[in-house]
């Protein structure tokens, strides 16, 4: 089980989709369709130098206390084999590149 690290909060991000548009790599907390969410990136210990792939939207204006919990919450969800699948394109992206 992976441990948070830091979160990254960016405040009034995006709007999430009316529609059942997914958008890769978001998950949403209590957003509802059509409303305004903050962004929040999380890092974790046992990845170093970059944020998980995945990223946690939350209702607009959510305290950082609140954020925390929902970080924490998340991190417990990734497991070791999801940290290993993730360092390892990781380092397949810095040896071959970004392109």
């Amino acid at each position: 089980m992976a441990t948070l690290k830091d979160i990254n909060i960016h405040r009034n991000w995006g709007t999430r989709p009316n529609d059942n548009t997914i958008i890769a790599g978001n998950i949403y907390y209590g957003v509802k369709k059509g409303e305004d969410y903050d962004l929040v990136q999380v890092s974790i210990n046992e990845i170093s130098g970059y944020y998980w792939a995945t990223t946690i939207c939350v209702p607009v204006n959510t305290n950082e206390e609140d954020i925390k919990k929902i970080a924490i919450e998340f991190v417990k969800t990734i497991s070791d084999e999801d940290v290993k699948e993730y360092q390892k394109f990781l380092d397949y992206g810095n040896k071959y590149g970004w392109d």
